[in-house]
């Protein structure tokens, strides 16, 4: 078997939102905002009316043939109940000839069916605008509902098909950005009366052969450690150690199996499962994290244990220490685009997952990567990195660590407030962040990106600090400063607080897998090389 090196394709964390809404606000991951548009009427649906599935009037519901052969896949976007929230849930397709039917769409019908035509290539599937069922409001009026893809002209929302570019070989369908704006779940025909409605920024995955951990599953946080390696003569088979990798991932045990999520950076809630065989756990090869969408192309990904002596895909042996708990991979670890075969996006050498004690520990100091601010609208953008680690390098117990953020306008140093009315993914206003937490709209998960409301002009700096409880013991770092106006000069008796790295004495470059420089707002798996005042230099893996 050959190593294929250099032709991985070029992977890259979706954009998480949209760049349609009217604002004129440009900031790269921009989430999708609040659809507001002159004309539009919603509906509400009775939480405890179940619904009617009835033919309407004039239409007829869509019922697949009796022996319709389906299967599972995964549909990831955003809807619009209240305010915009992320959407991951199963979903069924099935295929009749060029006739393609799926259930599951519908957020308030979701044992609707719609049909959809495969074309005469494969390479597209057009639903058009079609009747799915009732739906009783909350004035008790029954309604008709329809699967209603629309497009914003100069004379108003016109109704169009719904086109989605299919993959027939990894299974993806890709909803056309360009031709569709949104998706209503409509009351109308002719006109927008609507209970939801879905942005074009949608997916569907073929879910069906990945892994499913047990819902009473009892999970920790564990330790990866590994070697990414890179090939540097294919048919030599020679490689070259290219970063230590350190993260956290979940473990959990149920009987003779082992549950492990996070492996692939790629898909972090992909679980793998390996079965307890003597002092082993032993992962078979082959096994789905997921297909992974990028510019409207899918990525199959999956786990292969890779023997480097003899350049075969096996399966992973992990030896397993029942009194530490840790698990050691006798191969190598490839995260790989076909199930035989090392064509790897990455891969990784000395591979262990170890438990992490609950103890006390100071946490690593954080840092913020990226700030952008629109004075326009009050809003601004950041990227943090918040190692979960502790400063001597140990990982730690995510669930908890947690980061805060302070700003200052020259007059003081404040916490920043998250406020509920302003995030829709909040409860109650929020200062101090739980590291896990994300919403997939204005937090992503560590910090990796964070939208603020209601930051105003004259904001002199921003800075940010961890926050670690374990064995009973609370530490926090210095607050780590990002200077937004380069020429500001802190006070230090006014505010209190000593001054941590800055953006004035650190100097932060980002390169690609290539080696070639590129910017901090690039996306995909990047080398971040942080050089500091006093000449160290470090460099760790950051994936956009």
């Amino acid at each position: 078997m050959a190593v294929t090196v250099g032709a991985q394709p070029q992977m890259m964390k979706k954009t998480l939102g949209s760049q349609k809404p009217t604002a004129a606000f440009t900031m790269t991951q921009m989430p999708v905002q609040q659809l507001s548009v002159d004309g539009l009427q919603r509906e509400q649906a009775m939480p405890s009316t179940a619904p009617i599935m009835k033919a309407g009037s004039e239409t007829e519901l869509v019922v697949p043939p009796a022996d319709l052969v389906t299967e599972r896949y995964r549909m990831n976007g955003y809807i619009q109940i209240t305010g915009w929230e992320p959407v991951d849930r199963p979903i069924l397709i099935g295929f009749d000839g060029n006739d393609v039917y799926l259930q599951g769409f519908m957020y308030y019908l979701p044992e609707a069916w719609i049909k959809g035509t495969l074309s005469e290539d494969h390479s597209t599937v057009t639903f058009p605008m079609q009747f799915v069922g009732n739906l009783v409001n909350s004035n008790g009026e029954l309604r008709d509902v329809y699967f209603w893809p629309g497009t914003s002209t100069d004379n108003g929302w016109e109704c169009i098909d719904a086109v989605f570019n299919y993959n027939e070989e990894v299974g993806t369908f890709v909803l056309q950005q360009d031709v569709v704006t949104y998706i209503f779940e409509n009351t109308l025909v002719d006109g927008l009366r609507y209970f939801a409605v879905y942005d074009s920024v949608l997916n569907i995955t073929d879910d069906s052969d990945t892994v499913e951990a047990p819902d009473d599953l009892v999970v920790e946080d564990y330790q990866f450690t590994a070697t990414m390696m890179e090939c540097i003569d294919e048919e030599a088979g020679e490689w070259t150690e290219y970063e230590d990798i350190a993260s956290t991932v979940k473990v959990g045990f149920d009987g003779d199996y082992v549950y492990v999520q996070g492996l692939c950076s790629y898909i972090p809630g992909a679980w793998i499962k390996g079965k307890h065989q003597g002092s082993q756990f032993v992962f078979e090869n082959g096994q789905y994290f997921g297909t992974y969408i990028y510019i409207g192309e899918g990525y199959p990904i999956y786990l292969v244990g890779f023997n480097p002596e003899t350049s075969k895909a096996e399966d992973l042996v992990m030896d397993f220490d029942e009194e530490t708990g840790t698990l050691t991979a006798r191969q190598w670890v490839s995260l790989s685009a076909i199930p035989d075969d090392a064509y790897y996006y990455e891969i990784y050498s000395n591979v262990i997952i170890s438990h992490i004690t609950d103890v006390a520990a100071m946490p690593a100091t954080p840092e913020i990567l990226y700030f952008e601010y629109d004075p326009d609208y009050e809003m601004a953008l950041a990227e943090l990195d918040v190692p979960a680690m502790d400063v001597d390098g140990r990982s730690l117990i995510t669930s908890k660590l947690s980061y805060q953020l302070f700003t200052d306008y020259g007059e003081g140093v404040e916490p920043y407030v998250f406020e509920a009315d302003w995030h829709d993914g909040l409860s109650e206003d929020m200062s101090i962040v739980p590291y896990d937490f994300e919403d997939n709209i204005d937090f992503l998960r560590g910090g990796e990106m964070i939208l603020f409301y209601g930051i105003t002009d004259g904001l002199k700096r921003i800075g940010v600090k961890s926050i670690y409880t374990g064995g009973e013991e609370t530490n926090e770092t210095e607050i780590n400063w990002y200077l937004v106006d380069e020429d500001y000069v802190p006070d230090e008796t006014i505010t209190g607080i000593a001054q941590a790295n800055s953006k004035a004495n650190t100097q932060v470059l980002y390169f690609d897998l290539q080696g070639r420089q590129t910017s901090a707002t690039s996306k995909g798996l990047l080398m971040k090389q942080t050089r500091k005042a006093d000449g160290s230099v470090s460099t760790v893996k950051v994936m956009r």
